[in-house]
């Protein structure tokens, strides 16, 4: 599946080693944006390799961009600056691993990537453990590992206190018990931990908070739209306990029509907001947001205050 991402392109061959042997091609086109690669072989994805010696030949055709395999053993790539309708050709010796090639100025744009051999891969949803024997596999939410010996591995699930083992959702495996896998080529499997029940009833809930008014460092004595010399103008009262730093907004829903920051000192204190003459008449909200200067305790007072007609 080819998506346009950057301005680049590069087509890799795999082929079985010895004459005669079928080849497996990775295309890769590049348009004005990039792509993702895959690994085909007549036409058909391959996500899987056994392991052994392979001859690579790649085609970097644009400058600016790379082909670059790594994995164990390989760490193969083009050069950023380098292009060439010659191809390159890479000998190397794929094991019981997985091997990614991408390109180094677009990796999360143009990449690929194939397991070698025998691999086990585990994802795990949930808090827990997933351990494996032979040693492999010690899950944290997602992990893999090959067993180049092949055969059998057994997997273990354990959950912390608080939790429990839900199961094997996807995989060879099922149920919610210890699992035994055929690793021959690569297997997937995912496995889910959840909470555990209670079994004692749940604590109540803490008492509601005291309003901000009765807290906060100020409080709205008095609101209102007044006219002054043809205008509107928003007068807010505020009796001041402890000093504060205040944003006083006029606001209907998201939008603001009118806002202003004072610092505020114990005492009574009045803040003036001109209102503009595109506000309708109809009520609207007052937020004023208090910041203390000594705790950096936050509070929004609020009030619905009603604006007239412009004159």
């Amino acid at each position: 599946m080819f998506r346009p991402l950057v301005v680049a392109a590069a087509v890799v061959a795999l082929a079985f080693p010895g004459a005669g042997s079928a080849q497996t091609v990775l295309e890769g086109s590049v348009g004005v944006i990039g792509i993702q690669m895959p690994l085909t072989q007549a036409g058909v994805q391959v996500d899987a390799l056994p392991p052994g010696p392979y001859r690579l030949s790649i085609v970097d055709r644009t400058a600016g961009h790379s082909f670059h395999l790594v994995g164990p053993g390989v760490d193969e790539g083009t050069g950023i600056a380098f292009s060439s309708p010659t191809p390159v050709v890479w000998d190397v010796d794929f094991t019981h691993a997985r091997y990614n090639w991408f390109c180094d100025v677009h990796p999360l744009a143009m990449y690929g990537t194939v397991t070698v051999g025998n691999f086990l891969v585990v994802e795990r949803e949930g808090v827990g453990t997933i351990t494996s024997s032979p040693a492999g596999i010690a899950c944290f939410p997602f992990c893999e590992s090959a067993f180049p010996a092949g055969g059998t591995v057994d997997l273990v699930a354990t959950a912390p206190p608080g939790y429990r083992f839900k199961g094997w959702l996807e995989g060879p495996c099922t149920g919610d018990g210890p699992c035994t896998v055929d690793v021959q080529g690569t297997v997937f499997l995912r496995a889910r931990f959840e909470q555990a029940p209670s079994t004692e009833p749940p604590p109540p809930p803490p008492p509601p908070p005291p309003p901000a008014s009765e807290t906060a460092p100020a409080r709205i004595t008095e609101a209102r739209v007044v006219r002054r010399n043809g205008k509107r103008v928003l007068v807010v009262r505020l009796a001041v306990r402890r000093d504060a730093d205040a944003r006083v907004l006029l606001r209907s829903g998201q939008r603001v029509y009118a806002r202003k920051r004072v610092e505020l000192l114990p005492g009574r204190r009045v803040v003036r907001l001109a209102v503009p003459r595109s506000v309708a008449p109809g009520p609207y909200g007052l937020h004023v947001r208090l910041a203390e200067f000594l705790n950096d305790a936050t509070y929004t007072l609020k009030k619905t205050v009603r604006v007239p007609r412009p004159r």
